[in-house]
């Protein structure tokens, strides 16, 4: 019984969080940029898991110097309904207090929004899933990445996962898959 009660309690506090985060004042959420054309937000349905619940912007929103300018950079998750799609898209800021967007993994169905989720991590040094033996290297592959700039962690909840960090000298941002 015991266990039946505090279950309900979670899913009340599970859905006291989705509102409130949906209700935040644009500000709350970040810099406020705004969907680029035919892209939203993540609704309170597509919010709904109760593994949300750890994380104020419900994994949906990260801040962070992504390109080691010096300005705030956003990174969102955001959801098209006419592609039925869902992806990663950071806006870096530029000098003149313009956005420069970027879609990053923006290839994967609606239908598993409320499974991904992105977080902030620290620059720095991170083993990839084929430097910890997921699968060969190969020639285009690296054990590991090295990275000097806040990094976007990009994952399906308690599954894979890919990070995304600011390649300097291709003035793009890379991909790693990580998978843990």
């Amino acid at each position: 019984m015991r266990n039946e009660k505090e279950r309900g309690i979670a899913r009340i506090i599970s859905a006291i969080a989705v509102l409130t985060a949906c209700a935040l004042p644009a500000a709350a959420w970040g810099i406020d940029i705004g969907a680029p054309a035919g892209w939203r937000r993540a609704g309170p349905a597509e919010l709904a898991l109760a593994w949300r619940g750890t994380d104020p912007l419900r994994y949906t929103v990260v801040l962070g110097d992504f390109d080691g300018n010096g300005s705030d950079d956003e990174a969102q998750l955001l959801v098209s309904d006419r592609l039925n799609r869902s992806g990663l898209f950071v806006f870096l800021r530029q000098a003149d207090g313009t956005h420069r967007r970027h879609a990053l993994g923006s290839d994967f169905h609606r239908s598993l929004t409320p499974a991904m989720g992105i977080r902030k991590l620290p620059p720095g040094v991170y083993t990839t899933a084929c430097g910890k033996g997921y699968f060969d290297c190969g020639p285009k592959r690296s054990k590991e990445i090295s990275a000097r700039h806040t990094v976007i962690e990009f994952f399906k909840f308690e599954s894979s996962s890919a990070y995304y960090y600011w390649d300097r000298s291709k003035k793009k941002f890379a991909e790693a898959w990580i998978v843990d």
